[in-house]
Formats: C-alpha cells, structure tokens, sequence
C-alpha cells in the first residue's frame, strides 16, 4: 500500500480525474458485446423521442429529448450510449472536483473515482434510463452546495437552481433531494445567510418557472406520475421487501462501502 501510494504521489489529481473519466466514457461502447440488443426500457424512451411532448407516463421528457437527438443522429446503438458515456465521464469529474473542495489530495482522488468506477454506479451509465440523469443531478447539486457553502457566492445558487431543473426534467426522485436540501438551509448558519438577499428567491422563483411547462403538463393531465407510481407499487414494489432493497443497496455499491464509511 505504501509503495503504491508513492507511485500516485508523483501524479496530479487531475491526471487520476481524466483517467478514470476516460475509462468511464469508453465503458458503454466496449463493455457490451455486439451481439446484445438495447434494453427495452431504452426502447421505451426511445419510442417517446418519436412523440415530443413536456411529459410521459413512466418519466420527465429530458431523457427521450435526449433520443430525439440520437435518431437525429442515426439512431445507432452508439448514439444512444454515446449519453450514458458522457455523463458518466462528467460524473467521475465531479466526483473528483468534490474530493478536491473538501481537501482530499491525489490518493483520495484515486479512492473516490475507483469506488464510483466499480459497483452500481458502472451499471448506471450503460443504460439509456433516467437513473444517469438523476444520479449526476444529485452529485452535481452536492457539488455546487459545498461551493456554496465554502465560497458564500450568490452565483452558486443561480447554479444550483438549474441543476435542479436539469434533475426535475431528467427524474422526479430529485424532490427527495429538495427537500432535504431546503432543510439545510434552515438549518447551517452559513447557509441560512441567504435567506436576508434576494439572490435565494430569485433562484428559487426561477426554477419554478423554468419547472412550470411540465408542471402544468401534469395538472392537465391528471398527474400521470401518481398513475405511474400507482402501477409500481401494485404490479412491481410489491415483490420487493425494504430489507432485501436495503441489502442489495449495499451489495451494488460494496466498493464504496469504505469511503461511506470514513465520512461516516
């Protein structure tokens, strides 16, 4: 351990940070054999890019938005995984950006991108879902938050805000981040701060309006999210217990167990 640790001493942080982007970017094209087909969630979103609308039953439009370029663009298996590739490449870069605000140098850099190169988090970028929009969102908004905090700078809530429009639009899970996240802010002094200009409230009003179209989407149509959600629990959730969701959590995401647990 200690001679490796040596060996990445003589590397920047960023090196290690582009490394793993690089590998995580090419993952989606070698890490499939030729001979298997998409999924047919992907096919479920890629038929949605055929109807362009402000909302679908099974999810926020921004991911068959993003197939709509993809069929633009050939509609080959490449242009559809080309979005998982690249998110994943900016998510090991925030990854690292976040390790590097909270003080950590080149070898906890190393740690950090290896636990999020392996485990769930490899999956999650090879499928064409909403789950790579919906974890980039999150770990973009915990980024922008420890800027935020560190800095005190105004601009970073104006950041925020259209990264939680980008999470809105990509999986509705991001309100669980919300929420939390809006009792942080009642609850740290520093960033409880904000709430005395008007920088807080005028971001806060644009992500409404910027949230509004699909807003009203579902009002119209009688919030299908609920319908979905609905059908989950009955057809699907239902054969899943929280004590088996809880260990397959942490089976996925195994690699990452250490550094949960030194943040712990």
């Amino acid at each position: 351990m200690v001679q490796e640790t040596h060996r990445l001493r003589g590397l920047r942080p960023w090196h290690i940070i582009l490394l793993f982007a690089l590998v995580k970017f090419l993952v989606p094209f070698t890490g499939i054999d030729p001979v298997y087909q998409l999924h047919r969630d992907e096919y479920l979103y890629l038929a949605g890019s055929l109807h362009p609308a402000m909302g679908y039953l099974e999810a926020p439009p921004l991911l068959s938005w993003m197939g709509r370029i993809s069929l633009w663009l050939g509609g080959s298996h490449a242009s559809v995984r080309a979005w998982g590739a690249l998110l994943g490449a900016l998510h090991m870069v925030l990854v690292g950006k976040m390790v590097l605000a909270l003080g950590g140098r080149t070898y906890a850099v190393f740690l950090a991108c290896l636990a999020f190169l392996c485990g769930a988090s490899l999956r999650m970028h090879i499928l064409f879902q909403p789950n790579m929009l919906d974890i980039f969102a999150w770990t973009l908004a915990g980024y922008l938050l420890i800027r935020l905090i560190q800095t005190g700078r105004p601009q970073y809530l104006y950041f925020l805000s259209l990264c939680l429009v980008f999470g809105w639009y990509g999986k509705y899970s991001i309100v669980f981040l919300i929420a939390p996240m809006a009792l942080a802010f009642l609850l740290d002094t520093r960033l409880r701060a904000h709430f005395t200009g008007r920088h807080l409230y005028i971001a806060a009003l644009l992500f409404l309006i910027l949230i509004a179209p699909n807003l009203y989407w579902q009002v119209s149509h009688g919030f299908p999210v609920m319908t979905h959600m609905k059908l989950l629990n009955e057809q699907l959730l239902v054969h899943v217990s929280r004590s088996q969701f809880l260990k397959e959590q942490l089976l996925f995401n195994l690699p990452a167990l250490l550094v949960w647990l030194a943040g712990l």
